[in-house]
């Protein structure tokens, strides 16, 4: 499929090209972030069937020159038609066979394998699991998945090493450095996040606070209970932070 944009190597134009094949999602043009492990890292996604989405795409087309850089990219496994949940295990152990090859150091969590340099020269990668349940979508195609994301500034996925799709409120909420919740995995997790990107710059209104106080409100006894009894423990064994980490989803 050909996309019908301008020379990325030009100043890119700030009108959004809409996204055929998703609406109201738009086009955006790649400005930077491709290197050589850039290249690596997308090459091997083409290869096991993989998306990069989130915020290292954020990072890759902000049209602010100065925006936060992202600490590594995140990557998640398209789902194929006829794959067996055997076989989509196996494509998931695979990608994180050949990723551990042009990398250091490795760390496995419960919810994804992190890869990363000893010396911190190159952008790290985080292979998400495969999972599809009532509270979290992390394989599909880059819109099922990136519906699930939060903020409009993170939900991103690149097409190519040019072109990414893009949520339509990414260029007003990049340029303002404003966070809006469009989905909230977790209210305290949603905290911890709006943390993390306070640090970078951004900042969430009044009444964007205020949904995380409702989200919490409108979750089941049993969630809260679960929640705030994993939080309080202070010594917590690996199956129970296991279980936090699956409650709150925090990346």
């Amino acid at each position: 499929m050909t996309i019908d944009l301008e020379d990325p190597q030009e100043e890119p134009a700030e009108e959004q090209v809409l996204d055929i094949n998703h609406p109201p999602f738009v086009l955006l043009h790649v400005r930077r972030g491709v290197d050589y492990r850039l290249e690596q890292i997308w090459n091997i996604c083409q290869q096991y069937g993989a998306h990069i989405i989130g915020g290292y795409v954020r990072f890759m087309i902000s049209p602010d020159e100065h925006t936060a850089p992202a600490n590594d990219v995140d990557i998640f496994l398209d789902l194929k038609e006829n794959e067996t949940m055997e076989g989509t295990q196996q494509r998931y152990k695979d990608i994180c066979d050949r990723f551990e090859t042009i990398y250091d150091m490795t760390h496995n969590g419960p919810l994804s394998s992190y890869y990363y340099d000893e010396t911190g020269g190159s952008v790290s990668v985080n292979v998400i699991m495969p999972r599809s349940d009532e509270t979290m979508v992390t394989i599909g195609s880059i819109y099922e998945i990136m519906e699930m994301f939060d903020f409009p500034i993170v939900r991103c996925a690149l097409r190519s090493l040019e072109v990414a799709s893009a949520d339509p409120d990414f260029l007003v909420d990049e340029k303002e450095k404003r966070l809006q919740w469009k989905h909230i995995n977790c209210p305290v997790a949603a905290v911890f996040r709006m943390m993390k990107y306070s640090k970078k710059g951004y900042f969430a209104r009044p009444k964007e606070v205020a949904k995380l106080f409702i989200d919490w409100d409108n979750r089941t006894p049993e969630y809260r209970e679960r929640l705030l009894a994993g939080l309080a423990r202070e010594d917590p064994d690996e199956d129970q932070i296991n279980e936090l980490e699956t409650l709150l989803w925090v990346d």
